[in-house]
């Protein structure tokens, strides 16, 4: 019919022109690395990684990997997704998975859907990530501590964001704790309030 939409440009041309929502932005679709599809395939898995940046050195050891489904499919904690800290060396997941507080604080080695064990989770180009966070990082001074979300695709690491308030209690109870870990004794040691030294 007069109406059917052949092509790609045919469909660009007719939602611009039909739009009741003015400017319309188009983006790529991310595709999930394979890795955390065997994780759980139903939404985007996103990774959380906290640097502290101090002169020339970069903390890097905040890390954690939210695991959907929440209640309406995302990986949102505050939705009821799970998070599993990452181990800063290697790229491997801990052991166990976490929900929050107010969905029942649940303990989990595997996955409610796939059941896979969460022990055997390896975040992919691990190395290449950690090389982007140190560069950022120390190209982002002065802000010193940043919250960086990523997306593992198949084409690599993508940047979504990186916020200065990277929710502290996020990254809390997926660390169990930041006191004891590199990350907290670099705010600890360096963090000042005034002429006060935390």
């Amino acid at each position: 019919s007069s109406g059917h939409i052949k092509d790609q440009d045919a469909f660009f041309d007719r939602v611009l022109q039909e739009s009741r929502y003015g400017d319309i932005l188009f983006q790529k679709r991310l595709v999930q690395h394979e890795s955390l599809n065997r994780i759980n395939p139903d939404c985007i898995n996103t990774l959380r990684v906290v640097t502290f940046a101090h002169d020339e050195q970069v903390s890097l050891d905040g890390c954690m990997l939210s695991i959907g489904p929440a209640l309406d499919g995302t990986d949102s904690w505050s939705r009821g997704a799970m998070i599993a800290r990452v181990d800063p060396e290697t790229g491997r997941l801990s052991k166990y998975a976490f929900r929050k507080y107010s969905h029942g604080s649940e303990v989990l080695e595997r996955h409610p859907k796939t059941g896979f064990p969460f022990q055997e989770g390896q975040i992919p180009d691990w190395d290449l990530i950690k090389h982007y966070l140190t560069q950022g990082a120390l190209a982002l001074r002065p802000l010193t501590s940043l919250g960086w979300d990523i997306v593992l695709s198949t084409h690599g690491p993508v940047m979504l964001e990186t916020n200065d308030d990277w929710d502290c209690y996020f990254c809390q109870e997926g660390m169990k704790g930041l006191k004891n870990s590199e990350t907290g004794h670099s705010i600890l040691a360096n963090f000042k309030v005034g002429d006060y030294r935390l």
